[in-house]
């Protein structure tokens, strides 16, 4: 199955099956953020790291089974990952790494969480993603990587670009990272050492996440949309498509269709959107915006 999370909280689960639609995240009276940073899976749960808490979304009945909220003193914090090893279930939160087992009858009772940055050797402050590599907890901060080895933890990386996002594939950590106008791939062993950098001007301008299937790499960049790198060569999939919601005017001028994508807030503000302008014409969409020129 594959999980999508919408930017207004609304949750579709896409099989073979079809589509089944969970709404109750976006219904939701509660206040606070439940925009939905991060996805993780596990036991037929998928874990959704969200600006108030972990929700938990049962993949089998196709409903919200639970919702921790697990700041200090039991106050909503944003949840930026969520991960887990054969005993732990783990959140990076804005208060930093917490802890908690996974056999635990009540997760959603924050006492039974534990904080552990500040620790053994990991800084304090918010960890901004946690994942696990060969049962070994992996944790970002800023622009640096921290392993857990026993109860201690050991700084293994560092480039001083901005770490997107870690993912894992093939015993290797995938690194998204950009700096300024520009982005690549850092593939890296356990160790540290890195053993591949991908960067191409055109399809890693600002890369998002990125997957190792045999010896592809496939690459999501929030510019170039998704590409496979194989062969040292990029292949792109980019759909013929508007890329953003075109949330403003429309015009037709002599047969061809122009939309914006610029929006207003409900006080009548600039909405802030750089997607720009999308033009229709012979069948093919092409976009234009600050991103996308040299």
């Amino acid at each position: 199955s594959l999980i999508i999370a919408y930017n207004n909280s609304n949750v579709d689960i896409l099989s073979a099956s079809g589509i089944k639609n969970i709404n109750a995240i976006k219904n939701s009276l509660q206040s606070g953020d439940k925009n939905i940073y991060s996805i993780f899976t596990l036991n037929n749960l998928a874990y959704l790291s969200a600006g108030i808490g972990i929700i938990v979304l049962d993949l089998k009945k196709y409903e919200i089974k639970d919702t921790y909220i697990i700041g200090s003193s039991g106050n909503k914090i944003k949840i930026n990952a969520v991960s887990a090893d054969l005993n732990s279930l783990y959140a990076a939160t804005a208060e930093g790494v917490k802890k908690a087992a996974l056999n635990s009858p009540n997760l959603s009772d924050y006492r039974n969480w534990q904080l552990i940055s500040g620790t053994n050797g990991l800084p304090a402050g918010e960890a901004e993603q946690v994942a696990t590599l060969n049962s070994q907890l992996i944790v970002v901060k800023k622009d640096s990587l921290f392993i857990q080895t026993g109860i201690s933890w050991n700084f293994i990386y560092t480039d001083g670009w901005k770490i997107n996002k870690v993912d894992v594939a093939d015993n290797k950590l995938l690194l998204s990272e950009s700096f300024n106008n520009t982005g690549r791939l850092v593939v890296i062993n356990s160790n540290g050492t890195v053993e591949k950098i991908i960067q191409n001007n055109t399809y890693t301008r600002q890369p998002r996440q990125s997957i190792l299937v045999d010896t592809d790499y496939w690459i999501a960049d929030a510019v170039a949309g998704l590409s496979k790198f194989s062969n040292n060569s990029f292949q792109s999939y980019v759909p013929n498509s508007p890329m953003s919601v075109a949330t403003g005017e429309m015009k037709i001028d002599k047969g061809v269709l122009w939309a914006s994508a610029g929006a207003v807030t409900n006080n009548w503000q600039p909405a802030g959107s750089k997607n720009g302008l999308f033009r229709f014409t012979d069948n093919s969409w092409k976009n234009f915006n600050a991103s996308l020129l040299p």
